[in-house]
């Protein structure tokens, strides 16, 4: 955008500078001969320019965008076994440890269907051995073995799945975070699935940003970037992942910049600027009151070569700041016409003189 009104704010300029030239050029003092057409009475100097020598210096070129803060990760806490909640160990905003007990589910009859799984399983056992030296003697045969052996597995089976029922009335917190929200109170009966909390990891954080498709080549994952909060703060990070597919409407990329959150001090959904340093660059460091036009309309400067011709460069703005723009597209040493630059054209000999302006 602000690419866009400098090259107004140029074309504008031009306007005017050649109005104005017109009225001047019609000034020139002229003589008529006996038999012949009015000139010039002086030969016509060279026009008068005032040039400025810039040197290129070699600048990191980062990517811009504009982005917020979420958290890295974040869950909401399921019931894993049905029953009624008999204790809340935690309260809406807490902090808490991963392993940290959230919730416990009353443990109803399960204990005693774990011991009736235990004696079972104890039963089928006994049975099962029977079953083997009987065979060994030739008084069972090997169907009956495999049969006890099925018994066997089966009690197994449902004394460990009476033991998980058991453990799945515990209800733990499965990374250290931020108790955002608590779905349940004391004493409601819920069932399998039903959302318990909503966890959020505070550390790391995330900083997420859209990266244009002209870009995307430019980074990969790994890369330093950092970010500028609303208020000020910069925090630094790294590029953790870059999605394969566009958004389809955006054509832009989702980027996740990874940053510690060691204090606390970010939250999800704070607006941030993201810089992304992508390659270091020679570039010149200029006014965008020397920055012209050419006749087709292409963004440049005006320079004059070792001959004193003038000669047109076009440049790529590459970032925008309050003091300049920074540019590339001109050799490491250029002499720029910073004065009367509108009023001369490719190829023309000019007199130079050095610029007086501050830039």
């Amino acid at each position: 955008m602000l690419k866009s009104i400098v090259i107004a704010a140029i074309i504008a300029i031009s306007i005017i500078i050649w109005v104005a030239s017109g009225q001047f050029n019609n000034n020139q003092p002229t003589s008529k001969l006996k038999d012949g057409p009015k000139v010039s009475k002086t030969l016509k100097k060279p026009f008068l320019v005032e040039t400025k020598i810039y040197k290129s210096s070699s600048r990191k070129s980062e990517i811009v965008l504009r982005g917020k803060t979420d958290s890295a990760r974040k869950i909401d806490i399921k019931a894993e076994t049905d029953g009624k909640i008999e204790k809340i160990y935690i309260k809406k905003g807490s902090s808490v440890t991963k392993g940290q007990v959230l919730f416990k589910i009353n443990m109803k009859d399960r204990n005693a269907r774990l011991k009736e799984a235990i004696s079972l399983v104890e039963q089928r056992k006994l049975e099962y051995d029977v079953a083997i030296k009987l065979k060994s003697k030739g008084h069972r045969s090997a169907t009956k073995v495999a049969s006890a052996a099925a018994k066997l597995e089966s009690a197994i089976s449902r004394q460990k799945a009476i033991d998980l029922d058991i453990k799945n009335t515990i209800i733990k917190a499965p990374f250290a975070g931020y108790v955002e929200s608590k779905f349940v109170e004391l004493g409601e009966v819920i069932s399998r699935n039903v959302k318990v909390a909503h966890l959020v990891d505070k550390d790391p954080f995330l900083v997420i940003g859209q990266v244009s498709e002209t870009d995307i080549s430019k980074i990969k994952v790994g890369d330093s970037a950092k970010a500028k909060l609303i208020d000020g703060k910069i925090i630094t990070g790294f590029i953790r992942y870059i999605s394969l597919t566009a958004e389809p409407k955006t054509k832009t990329f989702r980027v996740e910049i990874e940053v510690p959150n060691k204090d606390n001090y970010l939250r999800a959904g704070l607006t941030a600027e993201i810089f992304i340093e992508v390659s270091e660059q020679q570039a010149h460091f200029l006014s965008p009151a020397v920055l012209t036009l050419s006749d087709s309309g292409l963004l440049g400067v005006r320079i004059v070569d070792n001959s004193n011709k003038v000669k047109f460069i076009n440049i790529e703005i590459v970032e925008d700041t309050e003091n300049g723009v920074w540019v590339t597209g001109l050799p490491d040493e250029v002499k720029i016409i910073t004065v009367g630059q509108e009023f001369v054209s490719n190829d023309e000999t000019v007199r130079t003189k050095p610029s007086v302006q501050n830039e």
